[in-house]
């Protein structure tokens, strides 16, 4: 018999039904910004339901709190289950998992996104390389791309560092990261030990598409630890561009795709298919090369892929993005003609932010590109 321990990824909205006895634990991001409100209580409570509390640990993550003059709040359905008592972890605190009636712990150092200001970075580094330690799962939700004094993110030579001084430790959890910038999801440290990046349980865009997984993490009587890997069903993403629309063969057999890569996914019973569908239709990504061509794609969509969900990626405009942030732009453009070319999704990609963040960056933005505009316009 084993006790058996899944760690997610960031759910953003989307979550794992446990199996029987399973215990789980969120590495952060429960919903995406999401302010409270009974739907999404109703989708979350049906996963992990008040009466068995006790087995589902929340990781504190940049999309479940913010700032307050007083110092960090929990806000949105992660803030209802802190107030419930669950095991809510917004500070730098020990989760203790209860095996076998109590026999032994597994303790889990936990590092929320946000953390009290008076707690450093290196301070936490002291903590984590001290050999006498006593913890078996260090779970973090962090950043490993940019330094984020409000995160304390650690890189992946600081973890590496950190497992071969303190061997108490089994596994290094990671949220944050939907998709890790290293080759693999998961870092041997031995043949025991690792780091592991859990990913999103969804791609939240295109750029992150690829399979997703849950870790579950096998205990023994005798405190011995194993891990397994197992798939998680998730939203695929089917990139063409324009060419390959060229003829109702071509068309069809991009249906057949769609349908084929539709995936079914575990629901709880009491939630209807319009609250959390059984089946994820996949998103059909269509680039365009040839800038003359998006009105012909764009009939080609409303006549064939109006059951789906599509995204057109203008690649030319993709280029004037690159050229503007790097100040390369070189082309023969009137403010006019630019003006046409600026679209929400390009924007978005030059704030690199949220959606939620978005719409008050938005007009602040556009004035600068069209300043900018005007200035290369005035020098031709």
């Amino acid at each position: 018999m084993k006790e058996v321990i899944v760690f997610c990824g960031d759910p953003h909205g989307h979550f794992y039904l446990p199996k029987k006895n399973e215990k789980v634990f969120i590495l952060g991001d429960l919903f995406n910004h999401s302010a409270f409100n009974a739907r999404k209580l109703k989708i979350i409570t049906s996963f992990y339901p008040p009466y068995k509390k006790e087995n589902y640990y929340f990781l504190a993550g940049n999309h479940d709190i913010h700032r307050t003059v007083e110092g960090t709040d929990i806000i949105s359905c992660l803030g209802h289950y802190y107030s419930l008592n669950y095991p809510v972890f917004k500070n730098f605190s020990t989760a203790l998992i209860p095996c076998f009636n109590n026999k032994f712990f597994i303790k889990v150092l936990c590092i929320p996104y946000y953390l009290p200001s008076k707690l450093e970075k290196k301070k936490v580094l002291e903590i984590l390389l001290d050999p006498s330690l006593d913890i078996d799962i260090v779970a973090m939700h962090k950043t490993i791309d940019f330094e984020d004094t409000a995160s304390f993110p650690f890189y992946i030579e600081e973890l590496k560092t950190i497992m071969k001084e303190n061997r108490k430790i089994k596994y290094i959890f990671l949220g944050h990261m939907h998709t890790p910038t290293a080759p693999s999801n998961v870092i041997d440290i031995d043949e025991d030990r690792k780091i592991i990046f859990a990913q999103s349980l969804i791609p939240t865009k295109y750029t992150e598409r690829g399979n997703r997984f849950v870790f579950k993490v096998e205990v023994d009587e005798n405190k011995n630890f194993s891990l397994k890997i197992e798939p998680f069903p998730t939203k695929k993403y089917i990139v063409v561009n324009e060419d390959n629309l060229a003829t109702l063969k071509d068309i069809k057999e991009i249906l057949e795709i769609l349908k084929r890569e539709t995936v079914k996914r575990e629901k709880p019973k009491v939630l209807t298919e319009e609250e959390y569908p059984s089946f994820l239709k996949p998103t059909l990504v269509i680039k365009i090369l040839n800038p003359e061509k998006e009105k012909e794609v764009k009939i080609k969509v409303e006549e064939y892929f109006s059951n789906y969900e599509v995204i057109i990626v203008n690649k030319y405009v993709e280029k004037l993005q690159e050229e503007i942030t790097n100040k390369l732009l070189d082309l023969p453009l009137n403010k006019d003609n630019f003006l046409s070319l600026i679209q929400d999704e390009f924007l978005r990609e030059i704030l690199r932010c949220d959606v939620s963040e978005f719409q008050e960056k938005k007009n602040e933005l556009e004035n600068i590109i069209v300043k900018r505009i005007e200035e290369l316009c005035l020098r031709k």
